[in-house]
């Protein structure tokens, strides 16, 4: 009898270390409190928290602080207010666009002075400069800023740009180019220059599309299915590669892109319908699956140096309507192939809810359930 009693022991023992072993293991985050909606953006040491409707928070990492800094926000921002790249905030207000620099009173310019509609901030774009959208019956215009000239419709020598009200505005960050899908197909238009050069992806009317980073090129889906280059010095379109962008309107979109020679970390349909993270050569030559299983997966975010990929993982219908949970994963792509880690579980399918990566990808920032948390990577050891 003791024989197999130690028997068994040795057998459950073994079979936990095994479990322990294969199962992915989890990273810890700390609890920074309530949260609505968090927004950040590539690179800036910082994020915007709405702790509760209106209410904003920009949460700061000074360069060698171990801790945070809070300063709420002086205004109620009209809308999303949005961060840049050299860390400042932007929100519309009533009288204006206001620029905070998080010391003293913020620095407010008025808006366009042919603007009559409802105004909207897109963002703010390559220049750090903010860009409006304005409600339209034709097609809502756009207006981007420039020190020199301020206000500009953004416009061609035949005629403006015309944003339909269901489709979303694109700003590159490091050009200025912007993208919306049109009425002909997705359109870029390059503003560096009065007038701006229009560009569009004819039939190429896919939900999302992508910028490459050298910002020469915009992604979209194929007329029937793949992934096609709109090439905007060359003016010409071009096959990329086999695949889809697995439009769903239960999750938000997401997309990045990581490694030399580059890949695109998105999201296509497998062949059981099923949401799948794949990596795509930009520069064609193929792609493959990341991700596998009767399951979704979706909402990829890549950190700046490529190192992390973060992805949700879920139990849902695609046509369904129900509520579900998804899963939070972080891979690392420095870790001698083990497996992703378990970042937690949270109500699933909600937008503005990240992961983001702040700063060089050594912070991650979500939220779940109404909390907003976030994850030191650089403690998280390579190995479990």
């Amino acid at each position: 009898m003791l024989r197999t009693l130690s028997l068994l022991l040795a057998v459950a023992v073994l079979v936990g270390c095994v479990l322990w072993l294969t199962a992915p293991p989890s990273v810890r985050s700390a609890d920074e409190g309530a949260a609505l909606r968090v927004i950040g953006c590539s690179g800036a040491r910082g994020l915007l928290v709405e702790r509760a409707p209106g209410r904003w928070e920009w949460r700061r990492e000074p360069v060698g602080a171990t801790q945070p800094t809070w300063l709420a926000l002086p205004d109620t921002p009209l809308g999303l207010p949005r961060l840049d790249s050299a860390g400042r905030v932007h929100w519309l207000g009533d009288t204006g666009v206001a620029l905070f620099r998080g010391e003293g009173d913020p620095e407010w310019c008025p808006p366009p002075l042919e603007a009559r509609g409802t105004l909207q901030l897109v963002g703010v774009d390559h220049d750090n400069q903010p860009v409006l959208r304005e409600e339209h019956a034709e097609g809502d215009r756009l207006f981007v800023r420039t020190e020199a000239l301020g206000w500009i419709l953004l416009s061609e020598p035949a005629g403006r740009a015309a944003v339909p009200a269901d489709s979303h505005v694109l700003l590159h960050e490091h050009r200025a180019a912007l993208a919306f899908r049109g009425a002909e197909g997705w359109e870029a238009w390059l503003h560096d220059a009065v007038p701006a050069r229009r560009l569009v992806a004819r039939r190429r009317r896919g939900d999302d599309a992508v910028f490459t980073p050298d910002g020469r090129a915009l992604i979209v889906e194929g007329i029937v299915d793949g992934l096609d280059r709109l090439e905007l010095d060359e003016s010409h379109m071009r096959f990329m590669a086999d695949g889809n962008f697995g439009d769903s309107s239960r999750v938000p979109f997401s997309a990045g892109i990581r490694g030399d020679p580059p890949l695109l970390a998105s999201v296509m349909h497998d062949t059981q319908g099923f949401l799948q993270v794949i990596q795509t050569h930009l520069g064609g030559g193929g792609r493959h699956q990341f991700t596998t299983g009767q399951l979704q997966h979706y909402l990829p975010r890549v950190s700046p140096s490529g190192r992390w990929l973060s992805y949700a993982q879920a139990d849902f219908e695609l046509q369904g309507d129900d509520a579900f949970r998804e899963d939070l994963y972080l891979f690392d792509f420095d870790g001698q192939g083990r497996p992703a880690r378990l970042l937690g579980s949270r109500s699933g399918g909600h937008p503005h809810q990240g992961p983001l990566f702040l700063g060089d990808g050594g912070r991650l920032a979500w939220i779940a359930d109404g909390r907003l948390l976030v994850a030191w990577l650089a403690a998280v050891p390579s190995s479990p």
